[in-house]
């Protein structure tokens, strides 16, 4: 979504994009996040609001940011046509490792259920906490896309993770992790991204039932305010003949 707004030259789309990186990891996520940087004295700093809305537009672009906590390594950083051609290549392939046993997910790795049905809700994986991020950017789009688009917009998801990032899916089981199927991961992600958006539209439904009962409320204070006015004038028209 980014990409394509870049390529089209639509500033106002990116800064848009990035606005929503920026509330969701420092708003929607709880506990709320905060973006670093490491200074050249090796110790952390918050990074301002003021900068970033450049530094989250950089690291969308995979440009190399001035920030290094955006920095990425040679193995991250290529060209989008090679990158396209790895998502087509990295589809037709299972995991590394397929059915491995690995005795705790790395920060980039999502974890699932025993099932590897559902994601684990479990605040402790930094990697599902990184996935609800990406999820919340992409949910919207999906509601609005077909079969085929869902489809797309979970393995990019997919591929994000495991082919830019190194990061697995695994599931957990009696407190060891499993490396799940690239298409068990897609069917994860495509679940996880259906309860979003239905989770989306039933609270956009109860909002708008409040909005009609706070209306209809409204209409009848109106009403009775106008019945009144009118009995006063009938009153007042009665005590003059």
């Amino acid at each position: 979504r980014f990409l394509q707004a870049a390529m089209f030259g639509h500033k106002y789309e990116c800064q848009t994009i990035a606005r929503e990186v920026y509330d969701t990891v420092c708003k929607k996520c709880i506990p709320n996040g905060r973006f670093f940087e490491k200074g050249r004295n090796n110790k952390w700093h918050q990074i301002g609001r003021d900068r970033l809305a450049g530094v989250i537009v950089k690291a969308l672009k995979n440009e190399p940011s001035e920030c290094p906590s955006f920095e990425r390594s040679s193995k991250q950083i290529c060209r989008r046509s090679s990158r396209s051609a790895l998502q087509c290549k990295a589809e037709s392939k299972e995991l590394p490792s397929l059915g491995a046993f690995v005795p705790s997910p790395h920060p980039f790795d999502v974890v699932c259920d025993a099932n590897g049905l559902n994601l684990s809700q479990d605040s402790r994986y930094t990697g599902n906490n990184r996935l609800k991020v990406i999820l919340d950017i992409h949910k919207k789009k999906y509601g609005t896309s077909d079969q085929q688009g869902k489809q797309s917009i979970a393995k990019e998801i997919v591929s994000s993770i495991v082919d830019d990032a190194s990061g697995h899916f695994v599931q957990v089981q009696n407190s060891t992790y499993k490396q799940m199927p690239r298409q068990s991961a897609i069917a994860c992600i495509s679940r996880a991204l259906d309860k979003a958006t239905e989770a989306e539209k039933q609270q956009l439904g109860e909002s708008e039932l409040k909005k009609l009962v706070q209306r209809k409320r409204n209409k009848a204070i109106l009403n009775r305010i106008e019945n009144r006015k009118r009995s006063k004038q009938s009153l007042g028209s009665f005590s003059k003949s």
